[in-house]
């Protein structure tokens, strides 16, 4: 299948979005990569009595066929509905547990998957296991159940909508390029490539945002149980590690940590399962599991990771380490094109300077020889004239004695003897020199 890899990100952005935009850009510089890697599956499956419905990477209402092509990690709203209506079916199940490890996704479908969510506490529980990540959509999808756990150190949070909206009219204007949209109305059209985009259409698309933004608010307040006022405090659109997270009242209990809630099927399996196998294996599944969310921009990292049977926090370290190393390494390359810039412009500047010598040199060589062919042609001119006190002899002298030029020398001749100059005057006037012919 071939794709343009720049239009599958620009599709991307064009979405109002429920996301950390870190995490947004991520997904778009590895679309825009052109990176073809393993998709990781999200299949509902069952544990004993307890469903689990993963809600895993970037959430869309339908996931397009492109995001497989790039190995993304997504999670349909419709596919969630589906999953939450097989479970209520099922006679065998008594919970369900929401497992979340997601930065967000876009806005088309959150209504409808969190409000699935809500109605399904009635007939079954439902519990919601972050693990490293819940934010906007994903949040707003896990507050709907009717506990959250998460692992202590993952980020909870991100209340909030936002949208990109690029105004490339100027730099078309700089190549010469004007676009006219021929529209029905001041609203049509907006966002042509190329099209100014008017205050006005600024502040609608704002309008849009807030009202979804005024949704979220109501669904975190009705699902958490918290008063509207407080919601709207924490919808700044920052989020929040697990730990802190607790005392905000966005999540009810860290994994492993907090005591098990009545009726918490989340702690529940997740304890029992911890008694069947040593802590070792216990931190390696936790970190197997959550690496490729940790890394969603660097699969090939996430997988090294893996095989090298990493934690998350290790991971973290690692990937960090990586970046020092690759930012030293790019600053000794820039230092070193700054250093050969450098020693290009000293060399510039060098030749210049020989070139400006060699011209100066030029010039006082013409001089020199004009100097000389005047006093050739007075001393030696029509009549051959050579008194005493010839004024040009004893200029010539003054000037190899001082250094000077002979001009300056008869200058100053001229004012010590003006008699000299005179004289000088006069012969000039009874021979005048002849210019030679070249």
């Amino acid at each position: 299948m071939q794709l343009n890899h720049e239009n599958s990100a620009q599709a991307i952005l064009m979405e109002e979005w429920l996301i950390e935009p870190t995490e947004l850009e991520k997904i778009c510089a590895l679309v825009r990569a052109g990176v073809e890697a393993e998709k990781d599956p999200t299949i509902y499956r069952k544990e004993g009595t307890v469903a689990i419905i993963p809600i895993k990477g970037l959430l869309m209402k339908r996931v397009p066929e492109f995001m497989a092509f790039y190995g993304i990690h997504c999670s349909s709203y419709t596919r969630i509905v589906a999953n939450i209506k097989d479970a209520l079916e099922d006679p065998t199940v008594h919970s369900i547990r929401l497992d979340v490890s997601s930065p967000g996704g876009t806005v088309p479908g959150i209504v409808e998957a969190a409000e699935a969510i809500f109605q399904a506490n009635k007939e079954k529980p439902v519990h919601a296991f972050v693990d490293t990540i819940a934010t906007s959509a994903a949040y707003w999808l896990a507050s709907q159940a009717s506990t959250i756990t998460a692992e202590k150190l993952s980020t909870v949070g991100s209340i909030g909508v936002f949208t990109v909206a690029k105004d490339y009219s100027a730099y078309f204007e700089e190549f010469g390029i004007k676009v006219h949209v021929i529209k029905s109305g001041e609203h049509k059209g907006v966002g042509v490539l190329g099209a100014k985009i008017t205050e006005t259409q600024l502040e609608s698309m704002k309008e849009n945002i807030m009202v979804i933004s005024e949704e979220f608010n109501k669904a975190v307040s009705k699902g958490r149980k918290l008063p509207m006022a407080q919601v709207k405090e924490l919808a700044t659109g920052r989020s929040w590690i697990a730990e802190t997270a607790i005392d905000l009242k966005l999540i009810d209990a860290l994994a492993f940590c907090e005591p098990e809630k009545e009726g918490s099927s989340v702690n529940a399996q997740t304890r029992k399962e911890n008694e069947e196998m040593p802590d070792e294996k216990i931190e390696q599944q936790a970190s197997i599991s959550a690496l490729k969310a940790a890394f969603p921009g660097d699969l090939e990292f996430a997988v090294e990771q893996f095989e090298a049977g990493a934690t998350v926090l290790e991971a973290k370290a690692a990937y960090s380490d990586r970046l020092k190393t690759k930012l030293d390494e790019s600053e000794k390359h820039t230092k070193a094109l700054e250093e050969e810039n450098s020693k290009l412009k000293a060399k510039e500047a060098e030749k210049e300077a020989e070139k400006e010598e060699e011209e100066e040199e030029e010039k006082q060589a013409k001089a020199k020889a004009r100097e000389e062919e005047a006093f050739e042609g007075v001393t030696h001119g029509k009549g051959g004239f050579a008194s005493p006190g010839d004024f040009i002899a004893q200029a010539k002298a003054l000037a190899e004695e001082k250094n000077i030029k002979v001009t300056e020398a008869m200058r100053q001749i001229s004012i010590e003897k003006p008699e000299v100059h005179a004289s000088f005057i006069d012969e000039m006037h009874k021979h005048p020199i002849k210019k030679k012919r070249r």
